[in-house]
């Protein structure tokens, strides 16, 4: 339900969104606005879902613009409805500071029952609200998700009201930005089962994006101060993910907890920061690109795999032809205190070492690329120390590598040179 949800308040900030940015100071181009989205919504899956776009009412005045949007899905038998209340304020008023736009999404049906749904179960019959103002090519807002406090059969859920801020700007003629940032706080979260229970507090979410179709950068950030699951306990938890495409294409990851406690185990100041770079730009946005198309259509996992495979065998030596390298920055973690890993690590290749059209003779013989070639192109350089829980943690699924780590003490190191493997300065 959440899921759909979502979809729909997309749905709904673009219809006032898109609005606003067609030159919303006057009441027939906000008219003209929505009906051309609406006809673009018809034709685009979003979040995964489809729907059947109407428009139930539009009227129109000098100083502001309102109507009602229906999203209905194609199940005909139990169909389910969302509604969108609009506004568009543009008189004079809003000459400095751009019009306003106001939207309300509610669901009016829910899979054939109208006394059931999301917005008199979860909602308590408010609400969804998104609001905000336009200038230019441009736009800013917040959404809010209500207070839900729902409960029903040895099912709770209790969650304190969630704000989105946005802001978009230089929109394409099919409605996308240019330019994206979304700000998503979560405050208080809590949803109990029969068997279990889960808890989050300080949740926030962060995205930013500029793209232009040939080259930009983006970012994603996921903050939780504390969460519980079923009795374990987590503090400081956080995933970091940026990306940057030009004529390279490089992206990095950063994870760090601050404790998860459970069992009377603890692990604590752990991390995982590692950087991907020397991927070629172009081949990597057209890969973007077939993503993108196969998002706005709808397309199946099975043909967005194929369409993807098709540009990697078109374009897989170009993708590598940069020298593209794998740098793990930090692996570590402490358990009850003391250290149980602590690893790093780089793995290049060096593009003029393979063979001509290496991938795509590769892909094409049934036996695939050719393993010593790669081998002999690639420098690979990784050390790590182990702590004893680290040790009796492996050995509990792989004795030989347990008694390999008592063997070498707590370090451990393996590189690949000129096609030679070694572990421990030992050659393979």
């Amino acid at each position: 339900m959440k899921k759909t949800y979502i979809a729909v308040a997309i749905a709904a900030a673009a219809v006032v969104g898109y609005a606003g940015v067609q030159q919303v100071s006057y009441q027939d181009h906000v008219r003209a606005g929505v009906e051309k989205l609406v006809e673009q919504l018809n034709d685009t899956t979003i979040l995964g879902e489809q729907f059947d776009v109407t428009i139930k009412s539009q009227q129109g005045g000098l100083m502001s613009s309102s109507g009602v949007i229906l999203l209905n899905d194609s199940n005909t038998r139990r169909p389910t409805e969302f509604q969108v209340e609009y506004r568009v304020n543009h008189g004079l008023a809003t000459l400095l500071a751009g019009p306003s736009y106001t939207a309300k999404i509610t669901n009016p049906v829910m899979k054939g029952n109208d006394e059931k749904t999301i917005t008199s179960l979860v909602l308590d019959g408010q609400p969804v609200v998104v609001e905000g103002y336009m200038k230019g090519d441009s736009i800013d807002g917040e959404m809010i998700i209500p207070n839900i406090d729902f409960a029903e059969n040895s099912s709770a859920m209790t969650v304190k009201p969630i704000t989105v801020e946005f802001s978009a700007d230089s929109f394409d003629e099919e409605g996308r930005p240019e330019n994206f940032e979304l700000t998503a706080n979560m405050p208080e979260f809590m949803l109990k089962e029969r068997h279990s229970a889960i808890g989050l507090s300080g949740g926030k979410l962060f995205m930013n994006n500029s793209f232009d179709g040939e080259e930009g950068e983006g970012q994603a950030t996921i903050e939780i101060a504390e969460a519980s699951i079923d009795g374990v306990s987590i503090k400081s938890f956080g995933v970091d993910i940026a990306s940057k495409v030009d004529d390279e294409f490089t992206t990095s990851l950063a994870v760090n907890l601050g404790s998860l406690e459970g069992e009377g185990q603890s692990l604590s100041d752990g991390e995982l920061k590692y950087k991907i770079s020397g991927l070629d730009g172009k081949a990597v946005v057209k890969i973007i690109e077939v993503a993108q198309e196969g998002a706005r259509h709808g397309w199946s996992d099975r043909e967005m795999k194929h369409a993807v495979e098709g540009v990697l065998n078109e374009r897989a030596d170009q993708l590598l032809a940069q020298n593209p390298q794998f740098e793990l920055q930090s692996f570590q973690f402490k358990q009850n205190g003391a250290d149980i890993i602590n690893a790093s690590g780089v793995a290049k290749l060096d593009a003029e070492k393979l063979p001509e059209h290496y991938v795509q003779d590769g892909l094409k013989s049934r036996r695939g690329p050719d393993p010593q070639a790669l081998m002999n192109a690639a420098f690979v350089d990784f050390s790590a120390s182990f702590g004893k829980e680290a040790k009796d943690l492996v050995g509990m699924f792989n004795p030989m590598v347990a008694a390999m780590l008592e063997a070498n003490g707590d370090q451990f190191t393996f590189k690949l040179e000129k096609g030679q493997m070694t572990m421990n300065g030992d050659k393979i």
